[in-house]
């Protein structure tokens, strides 16, 4: 097991009616994607969280960067074979979980950016990384990887980001926020 481990829950554990099978959170990681991938053998609905991760990245295998517990970073994995319509209900869902939060959370206007990004204005604070195995049209897993910039406020010049913490003038607790984000994943994520 990683040292790196902060918590593993091997009981189901609920969020309201959401239940995850197992549910880890690691203090640094590569990537919570790839471990998910590179154990195949947990069960659905398994959600690996990172306080950091050393190589995040987004779609074509742009890096991800993020500071260390300043943002959400975390994955689900979706074991049950589904329809890629079911996988598209999933992605939705997940896009208008995180515009939801910021509304709701932090009265902030966000807008989804296809293919796989949420912006305020015309800066950056989250995107999506979908990554599915497929055999015979049918969706066979998938997994849905999230970074959400929380409380960062220092970010490459090279790239137009923000974070709830630039947008709001304060930093928020990243547990506490990450528990009432995963609330509302709870209400429009399909996954019955």
């Amino acid at each position: 097991m990683e040292k790196s481990l902060l918590l593993q829950h091997v009981i189901l554990q609920s969020v309201n009616n959401m239940k995850f099978a197992r549910r880890f959170t690691f203090e640094s990681i590569d990537s919570t994607n790839n471990y998910l991938k590179n154990h195949s053998s947990l069960p659905h609905l398994t959600l690996v969280r990172a306080r950091y991760q050393t190589a995040g990245r987004g779609q074509f295998d742009r890096r991800w960067t993020a500071e260390p517990n300043q943002n959400f970073l975390f994955s689900i994995l979706w074991k049950k074979t589904t329809t890629i319509e079911t996988l598209k209900q999933v992605e939705q869902a997940m896009i208008q979980s995180v515009l939801v939060f910021l509304k709701e959370t932090y009265q902030l206007e966000a807008r989804h950016k296809l293919p796989n990004d949420i912006y305020i204005g015309s800066k950056k604070i989250a995107g999506f990384l979908i990554e599915s195995v497929m055999q015979n049209n049918q969706v066979q897993s998938f997994i849905i990887g999230l970074g959400l910039n929380l409380n960062q406020t220092n970010f490459p010049t090279s790239i137009l980001a923000t974070s709830v913490a630039i947008e709001t003038g304060e930093s928020h607790d990243v547990d506490e926020s990450f528990e009432q984000f995963l609330k509302v994943i709870k209400t429009l994520l399909p996954i019955n």
